[in-house]
């Protein structure tokens, strides 16, 4: 119990190395090898420079001693010293199997540290930067780096590693068969292996510094725990299949070109190591930290490199088909030429990444962060970005169909030229992204968020982006034919020259944009609000506007032949040079907007309202006006002939030299209208209200105006041939040479009527009234 105490107190503990070995043809069976070994060592804090250890002739120079004092540097007194002062140690090997040279009683002899010695090959260390080692080390003979090629002398050295607190150093092994050995917790310095044979060899918790493995087999092996000081190589000769690495920190390791699969580095750190044409094939890695390493040429097929760090490593020309890199972090990791078929890297880390040099293309990036990268020109068909982050990423020339970027952040991101054919993007956020020229026919755009994002000339035949924001986007030439965008925010974008045939635009917000020059022959905009948008020259002929919103609208030299704008919201628009030919705006609302010049032969604007709209040269001829309220309007010089006014209100409108030839007026209201040479010719104007209108020289040849109302209407100049007045109103009217040669007045008032230098040539005035004198003077009575 006293030794026991002793041996924990002071910070020791034995470490066994398991036989068989095999000397030569012969086999030395159940030995156990002790030694003690220090929970805790220093490693040199001096990095040598890196090279073989144990070939050649030893290179000029001094090589740094050891730290002689182990764990001294850390506040540790050294372990010599430990010992001679509490006297620990006694009783720590095996008594029955106790080794060659030990003392009686197993009390640990206690020696000072040997110096150390270069070994063969091995250039001299420096210190930091290259500096000269510092004063205070031992600097030997390279003529005491010792040979160990049989068992016995094995076990020597590891009792004279007992001896000096469980550290074997300054040792050549060579040759030796050591089958699940026992290493665990030693502290090699200076130690090479060559051609020995170690299979599930056990150096967990070990300190290995400048140790080298050449042409080892040592599949199975455990290095768990373990710590690499300085240089730490394994040659290109080395079989380490399917041995652990778990939480060991080999920082600065050699694996070059050693045969690595299906190892286990979980947890492990391996910083700065060159791993350069392993095989790492299977190899479960997941956790590991390969900052900065060398991964060049590695094939790595079906590994398992989820949580690992390969920030700044170099991975060119790697072969990565099948493995997981999923939460991987590969900021600034190099992998021209590298392929990555197959491989998962969902919530991984690539920002500022070149990908456009991969010879072959992970499947898999979901959630991925690729944040700057470059995947220019890759063939990415049918990958899944799905939630990926993609800011600022050149996908220019991208072949990305049927690719999964739903829920993807792309913000800034470039796809010109890139191929979006039936790629999801269901909600991905594309703000000021630039797809000019790009090919997304099919795709689904359903909620993409894509405001100031550019899409000039782009290929968007049969998208689905219902619901999509595209406000301040630029869509100029774009191809969005039978697209579907209801509900779609197009706020300010520009979307001149769009070819939208047939697309289905219902209830888009199109506030303020440009949309100029577009094709939207048969267009459904029904419940659009384009308020303040422009539409020059847009074709939108059979279009649906039914219920649209296009208050102050350019739509001047615009083509919407046929198209319905029924019960759509027009106030104020322009509509100068629009062809609204056999158009229906029944019960639309054109208040104060502008149809100047527009053509709008066969158009329908049963019960429309245009109150003060501008209609001066418009061509109306064969429309629909029932009911339609045009009060205040201008029609000057416009062309209404032949169409249905019935009912139609004309309250103070403008009608200079406006033409309603062969019209349907009936009850029309055109009390107070300007209508100075109107032409009425052949009018039907039965029951028509002309009170207090002005009307001088206006033209109602042939029109039948029975029963209509002129009173106090102004007609002088106003030709009345051959019309029918019958029971109409003249009273108080100003006809002064006016002309109703062959008129028929039967019945008609023509009470107090100025009637100077009019002509009543063949005019049938049976049964008309004139001036009553007593009505007369009636209607001159003022109180006093």
């Amino acid at each position: 119990m006293a030794r026991g105490r002793a041996r924990r107190s002071c910070g020791l503990r034995p470490v066994r190395l398991h036989a068989p070995a095999r000397v030569g043809g012969g086999v030395v069976r159940g030995r156990v090898l002790q030694a003690v070994a220090p929970r805790r060592s220093a490693l040199l804090d001096v990095q040598a420079p890196r090279g073989r250890l144990l070939a050649g002739e030893p290179r000029a120079g001094r090589l740094q001693r050891g730290d002689a004092r182990a764990g001294a540097d850390h506040g540790r007194e050294p372990p010599e010293r430990e010992l001679r002062r509490r006297g620990a140690g006694a009783g720590l090997l095996d008594e029955e199997r106790s080794l060659p040279g030990a003392p009686r009683g197993g009390q640990p002899e206690v020696r000072r540290p040997a110096r150390l010695q270069p070994l063969p090959g091995r250039a001299p260390p420096r210190g930091a930067g290259g500096s000269a080692p510092r004063p205070g080390r031992h600097h030997g003979d390279p003529d005491r780096v010792k040979t160990i090629d049989t068992l016995e002398a094995l076990r020597a050295a590891l009792g004279d590693a007992r001896r000096r607190g469980g550290e074997l150093s300054l040792v050549r092994v060579v040759g030796l068969e050591l089958v699940e050995a026992d290493l665990s917790g030693l502290r090699l310095r200076h130690v090479a292996f060559t051609r020995c044979q170690l299979p599930g060899a056990d150096l967990s918790r070990s300190l290995l510094e400048e140790v080298v493995f050449e042409r080892c087999v040592l599949p199975g092996a455990r290095f768990d725990g373990a710590r690499a000081g300085d240089v730490l190589r394994f040659d290109e000769d080395c079989n380490l299949q399917a041995a652990s690495f778990r939480d060991a920190r080999f920082d600065g390791a050699i694996f070059r070109g050693a045969k690595l699969k299906g190892v286990v580095f979980e947890g492990a750190s391996v910083r700065a190591s060159d791993l350069s044409g392993a095989d790492l094939s299977g190899a479960t890695m997941g956790g590991v930290d390969l900052t900065g390493a060398s991964l060049e040429r590695v094939r790595a097929p079906s590994a398992e490199l989820s949580d690992a760090i390969l920030e700044d490593a170099d991975l060119r020309g790697g072969v990565f088909d099948g493995s997981t890199l999923a939460r991987a972090r590969l900021r600034g990791a190099r992998l021209d030429g590298a392929s990555l078929l197959g491989v998962s890297l969902a919530d991984a880390d690539l920002e500022g990444v070149r990908l456009d040099g991969l010879v072959g293309f992970p499947a898999d990036l979901s959630r991925t962060r690729l944040v700057g990268v470059s995947l220019s020109g890759l063939a990415l068909e049918a990958i899944d970005l799905t939630g990926a982050d993609l800011r600022r990423a050149d996908l220019s020339g991208a072949r990305l169909s049927k690719a999964q970027l739903a829920g993807a952040t792309l913000s800034a991101a470039s796809f010109e030229g890139a191929d979006l054919r039936g790629a999801d993007l269901t909600g991905a956020d594309l703000t000021e992204a630039r797809l000019a020229r790009a090919k997304l026919g099919g795709a689904t755009l359903v909620d993409l968020v894509a405001p100031d994002s550019s899409w000039e000339e782009a290929e968007l035949r049969a998208v689905d982006a219902r619901g999509a924001d595209l406000s301040r986007a630029k869509l100029f030439r774009a191809d969005l034919t039978e697209a579907r965008l209801d509900d779609a925010v197009l706020t300010e974008a520009s979307l001149s020259g769009c070819v939208l045939q047939r697309a289905s635009l219902k209830r888009a917000l199109l506030f303020a944009a440009d949309v100029t020059e577009v094709d939207a022959r048969g267009a459904d905009l029904a419940a659009v609000d384009a308020t303040a948008a422009r539409l020059e020259r847009a074709q939108l002929p059979e279009a649906n506007l039914a219920g649209a919103v296009l208050r102050s609208a350019i739509l001047d030299g615009a083509d919407l032949a046929r198209a319905d704008l029924s019960g759509a919201d027009l106030g104020h628009a322009s509509f100068g040079g629009t062809a609204l030919d056999r158009a229906d705006l029944s019960g639309a609302d054109l208040d104060g907007c502008a149809l100047s010049a527009a053509s709008l032969a066969g158009a329908v604007f049963e019960r429309a309202s245009m109150v003060g709209c501008d209609l001066s040269g418009a061509r109306l001829r064969g429309v629909n006006l029932r009911e339609v309220d045009l009060s205040g309007a201008v029609l000057t010089g416009a062309v209404l002939s032949e169409c249905d006014g019935e009912m139609m209100k004309l309250v103070g409108a403008q009608l200079g030299e406006a033409s309603f030839m062969k019209s349907r007026l009936r009850t029309a209201d055109f009390s107070g209208a300007a209508m100075r040479r109107a032409d009425l010719r052949g009018a039907d104007l039965f029951g028509a209200h002309f009170l207090g209108a002005t009307a001088p020289e206006a033209r109602f040849g042939l029109a039948r105006a029975d029963r209509a109302l002129f009173s106090e209407a102004d007609l002088r100049g106003a030709s009345f041939a051959e019309t029918s007045l019958r029971f109409a109103l003249l009273d108080h009217a100003n006809v002064e040479h006016a002309d109703f040669t062959g008129c028929n007045l039967t019945q008609a008032i023509l009470h107090m009527a100025r009637a100077d230098g009019a002509v009543w040539t063949d005019a049938d005035t049976t049964l008309a009234e004139y001036t009553d004198a007593a009505r007369a003077k009636a209607e001159a009575f003022r109180p006093r």
